[in-house]
C-alpha cells in the first residue's frame, strides 16, 4: 500500500489514510474515481460509480445513496470489512488481477461470502474467462475440497467441475456435516457418484482377462486357463484396493510380474494387448464431475 496525502472524513478528520495499491486515484477508469471507500483497517479505496454500476446495477447500491456527494473526494463511505476482502470483491467488480502477492484461500472464500452484503452475485461474475476464476482454480492442489465446496455453494459449476479432478484421492469420509451442508445434496451426490463410478469401472476392465489364440504344441487350452487364473488372481488384489484416483504405472507394474513369468509369445502379446486396453480406457475416464 501506498501513503495518502492527508484526507478528512467525518470520523477521523485530518488522519493520514493508506491507499489500495490497486484501486488508486485514476486507475482502471479514464473518467476518474467519484467514489472513496475506506475498509475497517483504514485504506482508501478509489472507484467510479459508473464502472462498478456497470458491472452490475445492484453492486455496492446500498453504499452509494448519492454518488455526486463524493465528487469532490472530500468524504468517504466506510465499509464494513478489512482491506484485503474489499480488494477482492473490487478486483471481481472490475475484472482485474489482485495486486501482489496472490491472496491466500481463506481471504478469497471470505470475500466470496461477504459479496452478497454488497449486492454482488458470484455466480454472474466468477465465470471461466474471469481473472477470479483463474486464480481461484489455482488452489485447487492445495485446496479441492474447501474450492469445491465453495463453488458447490455458490453453484460455480464450471469451477466445481474443474475442481472435482482434485478430489479423486479424496476419501468420502473426511467430508464433515458442515461441509456437506454447505456443498449441498445437488453437489454432494454428483461427486460420489463420481468416485463410485470410476471405482465400479475400474474393477469392470480388471475383470475381463486377456484373450485367448489358437492352441499350439506347447501352449493348450489348459496353459492359457493358468494365464488367466493368475490375471484374475491380479486383478482381484487390485480390485480390492482400487479407487478413483488409481494409477496406471500401478496397473502396469502389477500385470508385469505376470508378463515375466510367462514362455508362449503369443499369450505374451495377449497379455500386452489387454493390459494396453485397460490402461487406455482408464487413462481416457471421465475424471470430472
Amino acid at each position: 500500500m501506498s501513503i495518502s496525502p492527508p484526507l478528512t472524513s467525518s470520523s477521523a478528520p485530518n488522519k493520514p489514510l493508506s491507499v489500495s495499491s490497486t484501486f488508486y486515484y485514476g486507475s482502471h477508469t479514464s473518467s476518474g474515481a467519484n467514489v472513496v471507500f475506506r475498509s475497517m483497517d483504514s485504506v482508501l479505496f478509489h472507484v467510479n460509480s459508473d464502472d462498478l454500476a456497470s458491472a452490475s446495477s445492484t453492486a455496492f447500491h446500498a453504499q452509494i445513496s448519492k454518488p455526486e456527494a463524493c465528487s469532490h473526494l472530500d468524504e468517504v463511505i466506510d465499509i464494513p470489512d478489512n482491506s484485503d476482502v474489499l480488494s477482492i470483491i473490487l478486483c471481481v467488480l472490475y475484472d482485474v488481477p489482485c495486486g501482489g502477492r496472490s491472496p491466500p484461500f481463506k481471504n478469497l472464500e471470505k470475500a466470496i461470502d461477504r459479496m452478497a452484503a454488497y449486492g454482488v452475485i458470484p455466480k454472474a461474475h466468477i465465470l471461466p474467462s474471469t481473472h477470479i476464476h483463474a486464480l481461484l482454480l489455482s488452489h485447487a492442489f492445495e485446496e479441492p475440497l474447501m474450492l469445491y465446496t465453495l463453488a458447490a455453494h455458490y453453484v460455480l459449476d464450471d469451477l466445481a467441475m474443474s475442481t472435482s479432478a482434485h478430489l479423486l484421492s479424496l476419501s468420502l469420509s473426511d467430508i464433515t456435516g458442515d461441509i456437506s451442508t454447505r456443498m449441498g445434496p445437488i453437489y454432494m451426490k454428483r461427486l460420489m457418484n463420481l468416485h463410485m463410478q470410476r471405482t465400479e469401472l475400474l474393477k469392470r476392465l480388471l475383470i475381463q482377462p486377456p484373450e485367448t489364440h489358437q492352441p499350439t504344441r506347447m501352449c493348450g487350452y489348459a496353459e492359457q486357463k493358468k494365464v488367466s487364473g493368475s490375471w484374475m488372481v491380479i486383478a482381484a488384489s487390485l480390485a480390492w484396493s482400487a479407487g478413483p484416483d488409481f494409477q496406471t504405472d500401478g496397473i502396469q507394474m502389477a500385470f508385469s510380474v505376470l508378463g515375466d513369468g510367462l514362455i508362449c509369445e503369443r499369450c505374451c502379446v495377449c497379455l500386452d494387448v489387454r493390459v494396453k486396453d485397460v490402461l487406455v480406457q482408464w487413462s481416457s475416464a471421465k475424471r470430472t464431475i
